[in-house]
């Protein structure tokens, strides 16, 4: 009389291949938790560096000349803190300098994101 049912066989291929399955599906769920918290840290590197340009821009705009200088600090954005760098630089052009804002993780070692913009400060 022959029995119902599966064999030894038939049931490891089965779980090999459910294994194989979860493996990926695992991977994939930490490999998309891992890009969107990157993508916060990022996208708070983005607005602080965007707020450090318009800071250092109000006073430009009010016909300031610009110290040619490099500045940084530390600042919070988003519940995440970074380290800055902030410079000045004439070009080639008379009165138009370019300022740089570079944003970078807690110890300076990581840069997330660098902003330049061009001012025209010519009479």
């Amino acid at each position: 009389m022959r029995c119902r049912g599966f064999t030894l066989l038939e049931v490891l291929i089965a779980v090999a291949i459910a294994s194989i399955a979860l493996v990926t599906v695992a991977a994939t769920v930490a490999s998309s938790h891992r890009t969107t918290g990157d993508l916060s840290v990022r996208m708070a590197a983005d607005v602080l560096a965007r707020n450090l340009l318009d800071r250092y821009l109000i006073p430009l705009s009010i016909s300031m000349k610009p110290d040619l200088k490099t500045e940084g600090g530390q600042e919070d954005m988003g519940g995440y803190h970074f380290t800055y760098a902030q410079t000045v630089d004439k070009t080639d052009t008379p009165g138009l300098f370019k300022l740089t804002v570079t944003v970078y993780d807690a110890e300076g070692k990581k840069q997330y994101r660098q902003l330049s913009v061009y001012v025209n400060q010519s009479q």
